[in-house]
């Protein structure tokens, strides 16, 4: 009750930045949840006008957007390289100021780290100046220079020819260790799904037995398990998942149907019918599980029995790929498809790799064939 008159709502006025805000809520809550939204609105109307916004203000409407519009590892991301590479360099400049030339120190910052890096903060940066051009904040025209985007490309070009001439990728013999090593035991389908399917950790991890047809002999790849601490997702839709968090796949080709080898159908035909429920791989609560308890408990110390030290959960994946290309001949749309790589140009620079016994089959191939 308020002079004398009695609300059924809750009512509250107040001004900010020269406008008023009087909704009708249903209670104090939600009066403050739509202020925030309000707030929002109005803060992204006052600087798009403001000849003063800086770059520190433009990165907090730019991860607001992420967190709203993008995946966990997309918001993570987005957050680390502004964190560590871009703000640190530019963040207090206004944005109308910023040149080229101030950018690239941020560049050179992430170059010290790595290729890697530096890739990841060209995107990000330049994303983050797009953003501000398509809703009209400050800025017309991207401060990014043709001439250092060519620069950036370059090195990254560069560090990739050198880490990949000599990248050789893990026999048929380590495979076949692997296999006996892991047999009989939980984790077994795991590998399997990496090893036979060319699942990237996260997918296999993410595999429900709902993806599973035994009929017609496939999986479907239609989730994955992301990494992302939930405190890091507060206000968005992944944080009231329950357990860890699910996102659909990388990319829309990603999102795929791959055969199911038979040995594997095998396996999981070991499970009692009424067991056929939830994730293939799961916790005794029936959650997935986490890529860094996976490596923790499992992957590492596999690594460590077998002497395979320097041995990634990809490395797994990339035999896939390559056995099926170098040794089996199997053309590069069908491989890349069943990657679910956005194009077969991926598939043949990161996965065609050599498999040391068929470098040995092959050397002497040519003279054999012709000089008889």
């Amino acid at each position: 009750m308020a002079k004398g008159r009695t609300y059924e709502s809750y009512r509250k006025s107040i001004t900010y930045k020269g406008q008023q805000f009087r909704p009708e809520a249903k209670s104090k809550a939600d009066w403050e949840v739509r202020f925030a939204t309000w707030k929002k609105e109005v803060d992204s109307s006052f600087l798009a006008s403001d000849p003063k916004l800086t770059v520190n203000q433009l990165a907090e409407i730019f991860k607001d957007d992420a967190r709203t519009t993008k995946k966990p590892k997309t918001i993570e991301m987005r957050e680390m390289i502004l964190r560590l590479y871009v703000l640190p360099h530019i963040g207090q400049m206004k944005l109308r100021q910023v040149r080229s030339e101030n950018v690239e120190k941020a560049y050179d910052a992430a170059q010290g780290v790595s290729a890697s890096i530096l890739e990841q903060t060209h995107k990000v940066t330049n994303r983050m100046f797009n953003f501000a051009i398509e809703n009209e904040l400050a800025i017309t025209e991207n401060p990014i220079s043709k001439g250092l985007v060519k620069r950036v490309k370059g090195f990254i070009a560069r560090a990739r020819e050198t880490t990949e001439q000599d990248d050789i990728g893990l026999g048929l013999e380590e495979i076949d260790y692997i296999l006996m090593d892991v047999k009989a035991k939980p984790h077994e389908i795991i590998f399997h799904l990496q090893i036979l399917h060319g699942l990237r950790i996260a997918e296999a991890l993410g595999l429900r037995w709902e993806d599973v047809d035994l009929e017609r002999d496939e999986l479907k790849v239609t989730s994955q398990v992301s990494e992302v601490a939930k405190s890091k997702l507060e206000g968005t839709k992944w944080a009231d998942q329950t357990g860890p968090v699910i996102t659909t796949p990388k990319t829309v080709r990603s999102r795929r149907t791959v055969p199911l080898q038979l040995g594997t159908k095998a396996l999981l035909e070991e499970t009692p019918f009424e067991e056929r429920h939830g994730y293939i791989y799961s916790t005794a609560s029936g959650t997935p599980v986490l890529q860094s308890n996976y490596r923790r408990r499992v992957f590492n110390p596999l690594k460590q029995r077998l002497g395979l030290n320097t041995m990634m959960t990809h490395d797994l994946r990339k035999f896939f790929g390559s056995y099926l290309l170098t040794q089996q001949g199997v053309d590069v749309m069908t491989v890349s498809k069943w990657m679910g790589h956005a194009n077969p140009a991926i598939t043949m620079r990161i996965y065609a790799k050599v498999i040391p016994e068929t470098e040995r089959q092959h050397r002497f191939l040519i003279g054999s064939a012709l000089l008889r």
